[in-house]
């Protein structure tokens, strides 16, 4: 699920599990969601399909904090 496709999209990633078990409880902070910078968004380009995309898994946009999930 985190792969270097995901982690140029985030920047660096704080996991923090809190001693649960349960994944629903876990907390992913993220260094870059929510912070659109013009000296990033070449992280958002991916040059197989020469397009913009900004979009994480589902699973990880729903433990990420600050993206909507």
């Amino acid at each position: 699920m985190i792969n270097g496709d995901t982690l140029r999209k985030t920047g660096a990633l704080e996991i923090s599990l809190g001693g649960a078990t349960d994944p629903r409880r876990w907390r992913i902070e993220a260094a870059l969601i929510g912070r659109e910078r013009p000296w990033n968004r070449h992280r958002h380009y991916d040059w197989r399909s020469q397009a913009f995309d900004s979009t994480l898994p589902q699973p990880l946009r729903q433990i990420v904090s600050g993206s909507g999930g």
